[in-house]
């Protein structure tokens, strides 16, 4: 997971086992691992297993506000029960700015 993180932008990742939801693993929480016990830690003993999903439906503020109330800025995205991708706070927040300048861009 860490030559993962280092290796590109991506600011988490989920787990799964069986195309099961087991939890989400976010960067800062695998770096902070890393720093404290080294890159030998299990993937299992650092992620976040109590972790909220978000319908691929749900409203973009909705969402947003949700990940600002509960601290996690990383939530899965399911469509039907089954993991179609994750949205960080920083997805919502580029696309709200690229929404801004087309906006502006418009008038």
């Amino acid at each position: 997971a860490v030559d993962h993180i280092l290796a590109g932008s991506q600011q988490g990742f989920p787990v799964m086992e069986d195309g099961r939801l087991l939890g989400i693993l976010p960067r800062n929480d695998l770096l902070k691992s890393v720093a404290l016990y080294g890159r030998d830690h299990r993937v299992d003993e650092v992620m976040r297993q109590q972790c909220e999903t978000v319908d691929d439906t749900e409203p973009l503020d909705k969402t947003l506000e949700r990940m600002q109330q509960g601290g996690c800025g990383m939530f899965p995205v399911v469509h039907d029960g089954q993991l179609v991708g994750v949205i960080t706070a920083d997805n919502v927040g580029e696309w709200l700015m690229s929404r801004a300048k087309q906006h502006d861009a418009a008038r």
